[in-house]
């Protein structure tokens, strides 16, 4: 029998992320609700095995909703887990003294939250976005205007706007599970000025500054996109009878181009197909990991999914598959693998998969296989050719920028276990230049070399666009104080710092789970 859960959240985005990512556990039901009202009245109809509520919410916020829960006799054995975006042990505390089971912080790792919520039944002994992110940033973006133009019009007020501290609180939760880190701090910077502004009669100048800075950070990240298509260009559909110049080139006349998804967490990649494939008239989506393409997928479901096996998050074989049951909607798979694992490939044939293996032929491959399930989109394929010195790699790539051989040794010996091909610099300039020519997945870089430290590196790999959005992981053999931590991850020409910073160690679990996030490996490999 499976668990009945439901979840309740005023941030339909996120009710979306929570869903999604608890389905990916078979033996989950979820009912999503979208104020504590929703929630207490659907509770005492279903008694749901748990409750999983957000604490900020108008109206009826969290805590109050689980008085209500207590109040009658029908909800108030029902667990409640409490999910907040500021989780210090303070805030945790209260919460479970008011009678929480667990309290879980936003922003939480996706792939995880199903087993997190399993943990926690276990431990009570029970019985056994809207879409695209960057639709949404641009919508908080008109929203947080507002909120700045109000304080402008009244520069002497010493009120706060309403709904500023519900707006940063709910962007600093969702955006950081999406990827868009920057946004997130600056979101939660505003509400921690809020909340301190809140607690005395200063001014605001303060807020005004961490809402001017959040501004600024969303409109740089809603233009970006970058977690969801690195680099991969944005497009508009076009009508088919829509009225085009002489010279105009019609892609797929008479017929509507079909919706395609791609999902890669290699960028190079990811461009190169959304380049192609839009060339060719389909109309495409990017997902940079399982996650995202199964939000985008369940919200809008495309007529194609052009899916890479090894990815963070979620591997996309598991994902694709959710959408292959019976009763879905009819859709074309082909999965995308550096591997030369016959058991995958045997996988997709049983289930009537294309399978397209990465490497010199992988576009060629590609190509006759969209050519056969769009035989009107045939001769356009064959006008397309790659640009040349485009390849695609059978594996993920990862930079070592270290002037110590042994640490070379080290990283070559064991990122080969995992099928990940490893490249080196001995330092940053020729870091760049092997950046720029091979764009790795990432790059783990020493901090201090000769010819420049991270920091140099940084910067050189942030000013130019063929290399300003690879993922760089910083070690260093000496503890680096706070003030350079935050100076290497903060953001360079608009685009992000370093993504970790972690100390050298002999034990290199931390900086193996870090690679995973960017090369979809599965160190279960080792």
């Amino acid at each position: 029998m499976p668990f009945r859960i439901i979840h309740v959240d005023d941030d339909p985005l996120m009710r979306d992320v929570v869903e999604s990512s608890l389905l990916l556990d078979p033996s989950f039901t979820v009912t999503s609700c979208a104020s504590g009202d929703e929630a207490v009245e659907k509770a005492a109809a279903s008694k749901p095995d748990l409750m999983l509520c957000d604490v900020l919410m108008p109206g009826m916020d969290g805590p109050a909703t689980l008085e209500r829960l207590r109040e009658n006799a029908g909800t108030k054995k029902i667990p409640v887990i409490f999910m907040t975006a500021r989780a210090p042990q303070s805030e945790t505390d209260r919460l479970i003294s008011l009678g929480a089971a667990a309290v879980i912080a936003k922003p939480f790792d996706p792939r995880k939250l199903a087993k997190t919520v399993r943990d926690h039944l276990s431990s009570l002994k029970l019985n056994s976005s809207g879409g695209d992110f960057s639709e949404r940033l641009e919508a908080d973006a008109a929203k947080l205007a507002m909120f700045r133009n109000e304080m402008r019009e009244n520069p002497d007020s010493l009120m706060i706007p309403d709904g500023l501290r519900v707006c940063a609180h709910q962007l600093a939760g969702a955006a950081g599970i999406f990827g868009f880190q920057a946004v997130s701090d600056a979101a939660t910077a505003l509400e921690d000025a809020v909340i301190e502004r809140s607690a005395s009669r200063d001014d605001l100048r303060a807020v005004r500054a961490k809402l001017d800075a959040l501004i600024k950070t969303v409109e740089n990240a809603s233009g970006d996109a970058p977690a969801e298509a690195p680099g991969a260009p944005v497009r508009e559909e076009r009508a088919v009878n829509e009225t085009k110049p002489d010279n105009a080139v019609v892609l797929v006349p008479s017929r509507k181009a079909p919706k395609m998804l791609i999902a890669d967490d290699d960028p190079a990649i990811l461009r190169m197909l959304a380049d192609q494939c839009t060339k060719m008239g389909f109309r495409v989506e990017t997902a940079v990991n399982g996650m995202q393409m199964l939000i985008k997928a369940r919200h809008n479901p495309p007529d194609i999914l052009l899916v890479d096996v090894n990815m963070p998050e979620v591997d996309g074989l598991s994902v694709c598959l959710r959408f292959l049951e019976p009763g879905s909607k009819p859709i074309e798979v082909a999965v995308i693998t550096g591997s030369r694992d016959t058991e995958i490939a045997e996988r997709c044939d049983s289930l009537g998969l294309y399978y397209v293996r990465k490497g010199p032929e992988f576009w060629k491959n590609m190509e006759t296989s969209l050519a056969e399930i769009y035989p009107h989109l045939a001769e356009k394929l064959e006008e397309l050719e790659l640009e040349a010195g485009t390849s695609v790699p059978e594996q993920s790539r990862v930079l070592v920028v270290d002037d110590d051989p042994d640490v070379e040794r080290f990283f070559a010996s064991r990122l080969a276990k995992f099928g990940v091909q490893t490249l080196f610099a001995s330092d940053a300039m020729r870091a760049f230049q092997i950046a720029s020519r091979e764009k790795p997945s990432v790059i783990l870089s020493d901090y201090l070399m000769p010819d420049g430290d991270a920091g140099y590196l940084l910067h050189r790999l942030r000013s130019k666009p063929e290399t300003d959005r690879i993922p760089v992981i910083v070690m260093s053999g000496r503890k680096i104080d706070d003030a350079t931590e935050q100076r290497l991850k903060r953001e360079i020409y608009g685009r992000p710092g370093a993504v970790q910073v972690l100390k050298k160690s002999f034990d290199p679990e931390e900086l193996f789970g870090a690679l995973e996030r960017y090369c979809g490996f599965a160190k279960s490999r080792m």
